[in-house]
């Protein structure tokens, strides 16, 4: 059996909301369906995150209101990018290696730990830069 692939993730701001997949309305809060289950009310925020991630053979789609957003999608506040190596418990590795696109930027890691590489695709807008 080959070990899990983390996923290609990346992330994008729209401020005036995504529209659902059926074109009906603006999306819902994916947690909702999570809260509902809890018993919790549904978030009525707009959802302004659009979070993709990549796993190769299937892709999965989360919309998220700014409340919701799981912390590691957040926007950075510094100007250090930091991973979490998804093989071993190596924490903070630092980019190998940045590639800055017109909407995007790209940083490639490698763990010092064990040498496993991954890479990470982030909305410039989303993250305060300019695109």
């Amino acid at each position: 059996m080959s070990p899990r692939r983390k996923p290609t993730v990346t992330v994008h701001h729209r401020a005036g909301g995504w529209v659902a997949p059926d074109y009906s309305d603006l999306a819902d809060c994916s947690p909702n369906y999570h809260r509902g289950l809890k018993g919790e009310l549904p978030c009525t925020g707009t959802v302004v995150w659009k979070v993709v991630e990549d796993y190769g053979l299937h892709m999965t789609i989360g919309f998220y209101c700014d409340a919701d957003l799981p912390a590691k999608h957040r926007p950075q506040k510094t100007c250090q990018l930091a991973d979490n190596c998804p093989n071993c418990p190596q924490q903070s590795v630092q980019p190998a290696a940045e590639y800055r696109g017109d909407t995007q930027v790209s940083h490639l890691y490698r763990c010092p730990a064990c040498g496993v590489t991954w890479s990470t695709n982030r909305d410039r807008q989303a993250y305060g830069e300019a695109a």
